[in-house]
């Protein structure tokens, strides 16, 4: 009996070595926290755009070289960017948008936008931490000033006398025959941007900042696209 233990002792697995990985850079990180985690499209899409956007500002230096003091600074540099850009520095890295509008007295982005970005760096740096690939996650406890003190608008759903009304109008039933004044919107995307908000119950301003990703393939259709004059649809490729 005493043999038997000894050998279930012996046969314990025990790790040489330490579970710390010192070179893992925040994009790897990333990729291993989406494999993991298998978050949906559109909040994968978020995550990786805010970790592209703190290695733009901090540096692609290791994980486990980044500090407090790291997510504090860029927690502010995000919270000092202008709350609409104009469409072309869209496309700029971070820091080239921060050094042009950080400086603009137009509105700043909001509460709920600054926490989703930096809880796109936070997501990954604790799941590190809970396999123990850094020391310390230097993300946990970091607040957002003003958190918490949303107010409430009442906003409400709709009514289903409403949705009734809406969807036997001719926007909807005979839409090849349905036309408007205005011809810089086409019928089509008022088409989409009403069925869109209807079933989803995003708000306009949320549906023109959708991005492909966030519409999944169904059958054969194609994403679609929308921008301020018409609906198209992208090839998949």
């Amino acid at each position: 009996m005493v043999r038997l233990g000894h050998e279930i002792q012996a046969g314990k697995p025990r790790s040489d070595g330490s579970r710390l990985r010192p070179p893992m850079r925040l994009g790897e990180l990333y990729d291993e926290w989406k494999s993991k985690r298998k978050p949906t499209p559109k909040t994968a899409h978020e995550y990786r755009a805010s970790v592209d956007d703190f290695i733009a500002y901090i540096d692609d230096i290791p994980v486990c070289e980044i500090t407090e003091d790291d997510l504090l600074n860029f927690r502010d540099a995000v919270a000092a960017v202008h709350r609409h850009l104009p469409h072309p520095d869209c496309v700029l890295s971070f820091s080239k948008r921060h050094y042009r509008h950080a400086a603009d007295v137009s509105p700043k982005i909001n509460v709920a936008t600054l926490k989703k970005c930096i809880g796109g760096v936070q997501a990954p740096l604790s799941f590190a931490k809970r396999h123990n690939w850094i020391k310390a996650n230097v993300g946990a406890g970091l607040s957002i000033d003003g958190e918490g003190n949303g107010v409430d608008i009442g906003r409400r759903s709709f009514h289903i006398s409403e949705l009734q009304c809406l969807f036997v109008a001719p926007l909807f039933t005979t839409l090849q025959a349905w036309r408007i004044i205005n011809d810089g919107i086409s019928d089509s995307t008022m088409f989409w941007l009403f069925l869109i908000g209807a079933t989803s119950g995003a708000r306009l301003e949320k549906i023109g900042q959708a991005g492909l990703v966030t519409f999944a393939m169904m059958a054969r259709r194609s994403p679609i696209s929308i921008s301020t004059t018409r609906v198209q649809t992208q090839s998949a490729g």
